[in-house]
């Protein structure tokens, strides 16, 4: 690795990759303290709010380009990509860009590029860097392997709040929850509302997965349900989830 302080090509040291996020850990230990800048708060990120790009598009070094957040919480078009918690940009990013910081205004890092689109102009994907944060612990201890609820949610809209005589604005209502899942096993159920998440509300989807990505098979989790007017707690202990290859290879009855 070459840092632009000196000039001077560093060995690099890789530490742990997280192929769900596209991201990578890496460690150097250069002879003098280099300049590093900070990381923002990803969260507080508002639509129409400006933003830096930088990387090495096309071979052309610390090229820097400006743009917008265009969108917050998107899935990618690319196949296979299961991670849906990007921010959309139209700074440009193009191959060689990916692995960039995205910064705010503040000189503050909030996303890692990592995506675009070739069919369109301008619109790429970052990592949110919140996300990026809670990840690299898993990193540093060299596990990436993410415990299984087994639950699926979406934001609650006005119209779901009303039928459910839900009295907030906010919280992730339960969709669907997975057979023989940790979800299932604690209780529960379609149309319940989680408001709270190891005794901190929940606001929005991103901070709802972002919690849950960070979390390995074995850890205990503490929701805040809302349902029929009642407000309550449930735990429950995350899986290991098993792979498509696993599930081919049990016995059928």
């Amino acid at each position: 690795m070459v840092l632009a302080e000196g000039k001077k090509e560093y060995p690099a040291k890789i530490i742990g990759i997280d192929r769900l996020t596209d991201t990578a850990l890496i460690k150097i230990e250069p002879d003098f303290v280099p300049t590093v800048l900070p990381f923002g708060d990803s969260d507080k990120l508002q639509m129409g709010e400006m933003v830096l790009a930088i990387g090495n598009p096309l071979g052309f070094q610390h090229s820097v380009t400006s743009g917008l957040i265009s969108a917050k919480e998107r899935a990618t078009p690319h196949a296979g990509n299961r991670y849906t918690n990007f921010l959309q940009t139209d700074s440009a990013i193009n191959p060689g860009s990916s692995g960039g910081p995205l910064i705010n205004l503040y000189g503050e890092v909030v996303g890692i590029n990592t995506a675009i689109v070739e069919q369109a102009q301008l619109i790429g994907f970052a990592i949110p860097i919140n996300t990026v944060k809670g990840v690299m612990g898993m990193l540093i201890i060299g596990k990436t392997e993410r415990g299984w609820f087994g639950a699926h949610a979406s934001p609650i809209t006005a119209e779901e709040a009303l039928e459910l005589n839900y009295p907030e604005s906010e919280g992730m209502l339960i969709k669907g929850v997975d057979k023989d899942s940790p979800a299932e096993q604690s209780g529960l159920q379609i149309n319940d509302i989680i408001t709270g998440f190891n005794k901190e509300p929940i606001t929005s989807l991103s901070i709802f997965r972002r919690k849950l990505l960070t979390l390995i098979p074995g850890q205990e989790i503490h929701l805040t349900i809302f349902r029929d007017g009642k407000t309550f707690e449930i735990t429950s202990t995350l899986a290991r989830k098993k792979t498509e290859e696993e599930n081919a290879a049990e016995p059928t009855s």
